[in-house]
C-alpha cells in the first residue's frame, strides 16, 4: 500500500465518520509512504479515531526498531519519535544511531524540541526548525559530545575526542539537503595526536623538518563547514610546554592550505617556528 508524502498530513486532519458509517481504527501493513524524501520501507501504520471520526492517535513501526507516535492538538500534530538507527529523510547522508525525536507539525513545517543521537562513538543532540514546500529549509543548533575526532581528518589529528556546538543551516530539494549545508561553531579536541606534524621537531630545526606527529592535551578553535569546504580559526593547542596556534582552510576537492605558529619555553627562552601548510587533507605538507 502507497501513500503520498504530500497527502500524509492532511489525512491525518480528515474526519472519517458519516450519518450511518464510523471507524474506530485503522491499520496498515507494508506500507510505503512515496515522495520526494527517503523514508523507510514496510512501515506498519495504526490510526484510532475518536467518537466523532477524528484521528486520536497514529502509529507507525518500521525497521531498526521504529516508532513514530502522531496526536493531533487543534491545527498541530504532536510528535513523538525513536529508533534504533534513522536515516534523515531529508538529508539521507546522516544516520544516527539510538535517535529520539519529540516536536510538533504544523501544514508548514517540523518544530523539533529536542533530538538526539549517537554518532562516531559518541552523542548528538539539540533543537531544529523544518520548513517544507517545494525548496525545504532546516535549521538549528547541535552539541556533540565525545566524537572520534579521527574521523574527520585522520591525517591531521590521528586521535583525541571531540566536542562542540554550532548551529546549522541547510536549505534545497527535499532529499537533498545535505549538498547546501552550513555549520558555524566552536569546537575541543583532548588527548589527540596531530598526525603529520611534529611541532618539538619544527621548532628545534627552525621550521625545516616538521614531519612527524605531536601528542596534546587540548585543542580549541571555531570552525566552518560551508558545502563541502571547511575552514578554522583561532586554533589553539597545548602540550605541556608548548602552544600553538594555527588557521586552516580545506576546500571542496580537499585541497589544504593554511599557517602554524608554534612555541615552547625552554629555561629563560623561548623558541619558536612558523609553518606553512599545503598538499591535501589525505596527503598534508608541512613547509617553513
Amino acid at each position: 500500500m502507497k501513500l503520498d508524502q504530500d497527502s500524509a498530513g492532511s489525512a491525518l486532519f480528515a474526519r472519517v465518520k458519516a450519518d450511518n458509517f464510523s471507524v474506530a481504527r485503522i491499520v496498515a501493513k507494508n506500507f510505503e509512504l512515496s515522495g520526494p524524501l527517503v523514508l523507510p520501507k514496510g512501515l506498519e501504520f495504526e490510526v484510532v479515531y475518536d467518537a466523532e471520526g477524528m484521528v486520536r492517535t497514529a502509529v507507525i513501526r518500521g525497521p531498526d526498531a521504529l516508532h513514530a507516535q502522531l496526536t493531533p492538538k487543534g491545527k498541530a500534530i504532536d510528535v513523538e519519535l525513536s529508533a534504533a538507527s534513522f536515516t534523515m529523510p531529508f538529508a539521507p547522508e546522516i544516520t544516527l544511531g539510538k535517535f529520539s525525536l519529540k516536536g510538533n507539525a504544523t501544514p508548514q513545517g517540523l518544530h523539533v524540541t529536542e533530538w538526539d543521537g549517537t554518532l562516531l562513538n559518541g552523542t548528538v543532540s539539540g533543537t531544529a526548525n523544518v520548513r517544507w514546500g517545494d525548496s525545504w529549509t532546516v535549521d538549528g543548533v547541535l552539541t556533540a559530545r565525545n566524537l572520534y575526532a579521527a574521523v574527520f581528518a585522520p591525517a591531521l589529528i590521528s586521535d583525541g575526542k571531540a566536542e562542540g556546538s554550532g548551529k546549522f543551516l541547510m536549505r534545497g530539494e527535499p532529499g537533498k539537503l545535505a549538498a547546501g549545508a552550513r555549520l558555524d561553531g566552536s569546537f575541543t579536541v583532548t588527548r589527540g595526536v596531530l598526525g603529520s606534524i611534529d611541532l618539538s621537531r619544527a621548532i628545534q630545526t627552525q621550521g625545516k623538518f616538521a614531519t612527524g606527529r605531536t601528542q596534546f592535551n587540548e585543542m580549541n578553535g571555531q570552525a566552518t563547514y560551508d558545502r563541502g569546504s571547511v575552514s578554522v580559526r583561532n586554533v589553539t593547542l597545548a602540550a605541556g610546554q608548548l602552544n600553538a596556534g594555527a588557521s586552516a582552510d580545506i576546500a571542496e576537492n580537499g585541497a589544504l592550505s593554511g599557517r602554524v605558529v608554534a612555541d615552547v619555553r625552554v629555561a629563560s627562552q623561548t623558541l619558536r617556528a612558523t609553518l606553512n601548510l599545503g598538499g591535501t587533507v589525505k596527503e598534508p605538507q608541512v613547509r617553513n
